[in-house]
């Protein structure tokens, strides 16, 4: 695909529900990554838990019918909004990444 839309799909795993949002890539080219920024939550709004995430090649930005879409990468995602200092994160001011 020439110019793909990327869908992520955060699966709540205690809820089991869905919830979607299509992301631009970051960086234009790379051989190893692809860079993505999510910003919680003003473009998408979940729940603090444990998720599957999983990512998908679309041909469009609007569907979310993942099952007829290329997965290019599937992973596990803890979401934590309450962020105490120095008690169990790091954050890396350099990457804006949250690390546990």
């Amino acid at each position: 695909m020439e110019t793909p839309n990327y869908l992520f799909r955060f699966f709540n795993i205690q809820k089991r529900q869905n919830n979607f949002v299509y992301l631009d890539k970051l960086n234009s080219t790379s051989n190893r990554f692809d860079l993505f920024s999510l910003d919680l939550p003003n473009e998408l709004d979940i729940n603090t838990g444990s998720y599957k995430y999983f990512i998908y090649e679309s041909a469009d930005d609007v569907s979310t019918d993942y099952e007829n879409m290329v997965l290019l990468e599937e992973g596990r995602a803890e979401v934590v909004k309450d962020f105490p200092e120095s008690k169990f994160y790091t954050i890396n001011t350099t990457d804006n990444i949250n690390y546990v």
